[in-house]
């Protein structure tokens, strides 16, 4: 199933993160520091166990996946996200689930990845995950929780990395 647009802003914070390349900060840093990251939700697609489960309404094992368009603070386009999520707790509209999500950030020089438990929509920060580097970022590991929203994107993350 697809969403509409305009219910996918609070699908975006299923991300849960961030990331940035080096234009940014050096993909080679190793000081503590913040990314910031814009994300535009291609497409969403609801796996139901059920065929009469509809929408975005998710029972106990139900999946969403996510593709997702990365963009800079500067509107260039850095990378592609994929989450994959699961409903972990009982059944639940989308917004209100508890899903433990994973989520691959593909990046021209390298990649994060993060997985966690969530709930989408909640609070700004509310949800931080842990994320580890791969590639040029192997080392850099941290955690990513969302932001306020920006005109033009379904939402926006900050990258904490620690080192």
């Amino acid at each position: 199933m697809t969403m509409p647009r305009r219910a996918l802003a609070p699908l975006a914070l299923v991300a849960a993160s961030a990331i940035a390349l080096p234009a940014l900060t050096s993909a080679q840093s190793t000081g503590a520091h913040d990314i910031t990251v814009r994300e535009k939700v291609t497409w969403v697609r609801f796996q139901h166990h059920k065929t009469s489960t509809l929408g975005d309404r998710m029972l106990t094992g139900d999946r969403v996946l996510t593709y997702q368009r990365l963009y800079d603070e500067s509107a260039k386009r850095i990378g592609t996200l994929y989450t994959d999520c699961v409903n972990v707790g009982p059944a639940a509209h989308v917004y209100k689930a508890t899903l433990l999500c994973t989520a691959s950030y593909r990046l021209s020089q390298g990649q994060f990845a993060t997985v966690g438990a969530i709930r989408v929509g909640g609070r700004p920060g509310a949800s931080p995950t842990p994320i580890i580097g791969s590639g040029a970022y192997r080392g850099q590991h941290g955690e990513v929780a969302s932001a306020p929203p920006v005109k033009g994107y379904e939402s926006v993350d900050v990258l904490h990395i620690d080192g």
